[in-house]
């Protein structure tokens, strides 16, 4: 797998920004089969960090009803990668999607 296709998105909530902000976590939607290893090589090809610590979590798909209840559709399982930076290093604030006032 190519380093550019692990990382999908930012999450971008206020409980994820708020993290960010005070703890130097931050928040990524990643491949569903992506390793930790794999997100790490990720990280530090597009942002130039080396994260101290990774947690993955998969949020299980689940069907929902089409309106009028005539069938059904399925949301598709997506895994979150929570990375950990040291207090000197930083990911630029507009590739990780945060916007600070």
């Amino acid at each position: 797998m190519k380093t550019w296709e692990v990382i999908k998105k930012p999450i971008v909530t206020e409980k994820a920004l708020a993290k960010g902000k005070n703890t130097h976590k931050f928040t990524f939607e990643v491949d569903r089969n992506a390793t930790k290893t794999q997100i790490k090589e990720a990280i530090f090809d597009q942002f130039g960090v080396n994260p101290k610590r990774i947690n993955t979590a998969v949020r299980k798909g689940k069907s929902k009803r089409i309106r009028g209840g005539k069938g059904k559709r399925m949301i598709a399982s997506v895994k979150h990668a929570m990375i950990f930076l040291s207090a000197d290093q930083k990911i630029p604030e507009t590739l990780s999607g945060r916007t600070e006032k």
